[in-house]
C-alpha cells in the first residue's frame, strides 16, 4: 500500500491511496483512491486498512496508518 499526502494546507491534505484490497469480498483487488482529509478525520480504505490525519505542521502531514502487522505500507 502507498500513501501520498499532496495539497498540504493548515486544514488539511488531499490524501491519494493506491495498493491492494484486503479482506472482503474484493480481495486481491487494486485500488487506486483520493480523499480530502481534514485535521481528525479516517478514511477507511479496505475492510482492514484505515489511515488517520493526526496534524499538519507546514508543508507536512502526519498521518496515522491502521492496517495489519503483515502489510507494508510506503509512505511519500
Amino acid at each position: 500500500m502507498r500513501i501520498s499526502p499532496t495539497d498540504i494546507d493548515s486544514k488539511g491534505v488531499r490524501l491519494l491511496a493506491r495498493g491492494r484490497v484486503l479482506g472482503g469480498p474484493n480481495d486481491g483487488a487494486s485500488f487506486e483512491t483520493v480523499h480530502e482529509m481534514t485535521i481528525g478525520s479516517s478514511v477507511h480504505l479496505s475492510p482492514h486498512a484505515a489511515v488517520t490525519l493526526v496534524s499538519v505542521n507546514r508543508n507536512m502531514a502526519k498521518i496515522d496508518v491502521f492496517v495489519p502487522a503483515n502489510v507494508s505500507v510506503q509512505s511519500e
